[in-house]
């Protein structure tokens, strides 16, 4: 059964292959916020942490750890107020509907996984 995702797979990469690549050659540009990408990388590498193997440590290191997630999110976020293409364009978290609609799927998302987790 599992097999059946090779073929898929194959499938997939080839119809990819065939397609146009496709992109506003107008606004969108091709290059990546690499600091954005380190920031947020190292801020929820840094919490999976703390939450994975916190409860065994002493509480000054768990802080520690705490402290530099948070620490990691606010540069981040700093970086994307001034980067000329963020990685996130923070003025989308100014427009409720966009809001609400990530904050819900992220709790859909957050149900099913422990669902996931729990259930077998």
């Amino acid at each position: 059964m599992f097999w059946l995702n090779v073929p898929l797979a194959a499938l997939g990469a080839v119809c990819a292959a065939r397609t146009a690549e496709s992109y506003d050659s107008t606004t969108a540009s091709r290059s990546v916020d690499w600091a954005g990408v380190a920031c947020a990388t190292g801020a929820l590498a840094t919490l999976c942490v703390v939450i994975a193997r916190g409860p065994q440590w002493p509480w000054p290191i768990a802080s520690a750890g705490v402290l530099v997630t948070a620490a990691l999110l606010i540069l981040f976020v700093r970086h994307e107020r001034v980067a000329p293409r963020p990685l996130v364009e923070l003025s989308l978290f100014r427009n409720e509907p966009y809001v609400a609609l990530t904050l819900a799927g992220a709790a859909a998302n957050t149900a099913t996984v422990m669902f996931l987790f729990v259930d077998p």
